[in-house]
């Protein structure tokens, strides 16, 4: 932390040598000059201390709700490190964890051995990081994935996706998806972003020795579920965003056993749904190969040629297969597939 310039602001002189990489101040100290006027490059955090916003926040602007407060200063301060890539964050224990997102992107799986199952992971910031981010978590009977696309652009969609992995880490954890850890991780997310920002999240959870999958989609594209080739059933958005107001709609997860050939996609709206086939038949064509070689994970190096989707968006999507023998993929480690 040392090579951090933090600049407490008191409301006067802002004309100070040196280089500042982040400012912070007060809306009762600033002068509203300060933030109608703020070009730099660099973040302004303003604490709003009771205050209404004056304006939604910008990429750079990020007016955060109430008073100083130093534990979600410290929370934000960890994201924001981790973004500068000053700091990687040690998540989830000892739990096996893989996050990706650009630079960002962290690999632990390999660590010890995970549940294997076929999973096609694909990432694509617009820069060398981005809003989109894709997180798995191997806990003792099961394993967390999340595909989650932070509102807006830039740094600040950066931000606010490394505080979604943060308040997962914290929230997701201890018990199972449920209508109470929603509610925490909603709370802990409108707590830490900034005012008028949000996290869209797909979350699915594989259950082992019940052998079936929890879906639960805050603001997401539909969650795709195939039978095969063969699209049987579509989860559309089953409440807001994470972070957008304090209370969220208490959902329960949809609880669906293992069938057959079953194969879940979830997907970010940078990415046309008219592409998805080409990662359903990747994720086929690993559910075919012999367990050793089942662990296909990792981000595309590219977007193939032909993608509909604009690229002027992150894009980021999720696919993967339950097991229908369960000790076919359970004895050996992660092995990432060779570069494709």
């Amino acid at each position: 932390m040392s090579a951090l310039d933090w600049w407490f602001c008191g409301g006067a002189d802002f004309a100070v040598g040196g280089r500042q990489d982040l400012w912070l101040t007060d809306l009762s100290d600033a002068p509203l000059a300060l933030c109608e006027q703020w070009e730099s490059g660099k973040p302004l955090w303003v604490f709003l201390s009771g205050r209404a916003a004056p304006w939604l926040s910008s990429p750079n602007i990020h007016f955060l709700r109430g008073g100083f407060d130093m534990e979600l200063l410290r929370q934000r301060l960890l994201a924001w490190c981790w973004q500068q890539q000053s700091l990687c964050p040690c998540l989830f224990g000892k739990a096996a964890f893989d996050i990706i997102n650009g630079a960002m992107s962290l690999y632990r799986s390999a660590d010890s051995p995970p549940h294997l199952f076929p999973l096609e992971v694909s990432v694509k910031p617009v820069d060398v990081s981005g809003g989109d981010v894709v997180l798995r978590a191997d806990l003792p009977d099961r394993t967390l994935l999340i595909l989650a696309d932070a509102s807006g652009h830039g740094q600040g969609s950066v931000l606010d996706a490394a505080l979604l992995v943060l308040g997962a880490s914290r929230c997701l954890l201890s018990q199972a998806l449920s209508p109470e850890t929603l509610a925490e991780l909603n709370a802990y997310m409108f707590r830490h972003v900034a005012d008028g920002r949000y996290v869209g999240a797909a979350l699915l959870e594989i259950d082992w020795p019940g052998r079936q999958v929890r879906v639960l989609n805050a603001g997401m594209p539909d969650i795709l579920l195939f039978l095969s080739s063969r699209l049987e059933r579509r989860f559309p958005s089953m409440c807001s965003p994470l972070g957008l107001s304090g209370d969220i709609e208490p959902r329960v997860p949809l609880t669906l056993p293992w069938a057959e050939g079953q194969h879940f996609l979830a997907h970010s709206d940078g990415m046309e749904e008219s592409d998805l086939p080409y990662l359903l038949s990747r994720l086929l064509s690993l559910s075919g190969i012999a367990a050793a070689g089942s662990f296909g994970y990792g981000p595309l190096p590219s977007i193939p040629l032909g993608f509909a989707s604009p690229y002027n968006d992150d894009m980021s999507s999720l696919a993967f297969a339950v097991p229908t023998a369960l000790e076919r993929f359970s004895a050996a480690p992660a092995r990432p597939l060779p570069n494709r």
